[in-house]
């Protein structure tokens, strides 16, 4: 039999991590072990106060602290004309979506260089 190995991967920020964790480890990571599946979890978050729970809960085989603007985008914005993509939403709301779209183009970054078949 043939072990499938997964890779598990979190974007965002850590900030409720410590009171969603309990529910990740028995509802996803704890599934995929009882059913003989082996994983790797990489993980893209914000660099903030919070940032230390995901090595504490996760122990992520790769990690990456970001911190991100809208200038780490740059010409990618241009490209993809995001004042009509996003808008222009209430309390800055534009700005945090593609805080969370860059996070999750580092982790898809991170699993492809790994080189690691899943």
């Amino acid at each position: 039999m043939i072990k499938k190995k997964y890779a598990v991967c979190f974007s965002g920020q850590a900030r409720t991590l410590d009171l969603c964790y309990p529910y990740i480890k028995k509802n996803v990571l704890d599934v995929l072990g009882k059913r003989g599946k082996d994983y790797d979890i990489y993980a893209s978050v914000e660099d903030d106060a919070d940032a230390y729970k995901v090595s504490q809960y996760l122990k992520p085989y790769k990690l990456k602290y970001v911190k991100v603007s809208l200038k780490e985008f740059g010409t990618e914005l241009d490209r993809a004309h995001y004042k009509y993509f996003v808008g222009n939403l209430p309390g800055g709301a534009e700005n945090r979506i593609l805080q969370q779209l860059y996070k999750l183009k580092v982790v898809g970054g991170m699993l492809f260089s790994s080189n690691r078949r899943y």
